[in-house]
């Protein structure tokens, strides 16, 4: 199981509700993600004869369509290899093993599917911030804190982690998002909607 499959779940549970938005314009609903998504996935299946575990590069800014890409290289049970404009040598990617069985997967897939079941509204996994340093890492390890069902802005956010002059920095350098752009956690991970 990997999210693809959990949004597939969440597009039959919730087809019509807002997966996606772009401020307070609507880019997909779950339906739609989910199908754009699985079209993507199909289409690196069929068009490029990538196999399960084949990487696939995502490289672009982060938009809508990243999260519909990324969702079908998942979809296609490929391995994502993130840089959303990074600096391409910051991180070196060693051999890239599957293990479904490893105890933060499997209690992540728990989770998670308690959460889409209506049992769960919160989360206790283990998160790792280490390739995260000064602001974004703040940022990173105040996102849990979001409750259930609220929504904070930006500025909310980098106020609540000691730096209201860091908005601009998270907004534009952090995560190269758009204007006017919220967390939301109204879903099982905190949602950032540009």
């Amino acid at each position: 199981m990997n999210l693809a499959h959990l949004l597939t779940r969440a597009s039959h549970i919730w087809p019509d509700n807002c997966a996606i938005s772009r401020g307070a314009q609507l880019h997909a609903t779950y339906r739609q993600f989910a199908e754009r998504s699985a079209r993507i996935g199909a289409s690196l299946r069929r068009d490029y004869a990538l196999n399960t575990g084949d990487r696939v590069a995502l490289v672009m800014k982060n938009q809508p369509e990243y999260l519909e890409a990324l969702y079908g290289i998942w979809y296609a049970g490929l391995v994502a290899v993130l840089w959303a404009h990074d600096d391409f040598d910051r991180v070196r990617l060693g051999e890239m093993v599957a293990d479904d069985a490893h105890p933060v997967l499997t209690a992540a897939a728990a989770q998670l599917g308690a959460y889409f079941a209506g049992k769960r509204t919160a989360f206790d996994l283990p998160l790792d911030f280490s390739l995260a340093h000064g602001f974004r890492r703040l940022v990173q390890q105040y996102l849990p804190a979001i409750a259930y069902g609220q929504t904070q802005s930006y500025a909310q956010v980098a106020e609540q982690v000691g730096n209201p002059g860091g908005v601009f920095s998270f907004r534009f350098n952090t995560w190269q998002s758009g204007p006017a752009s919220t967390f939301r956690s109204r879903q099982p991970v905190n949602r950032i909607s540009p």
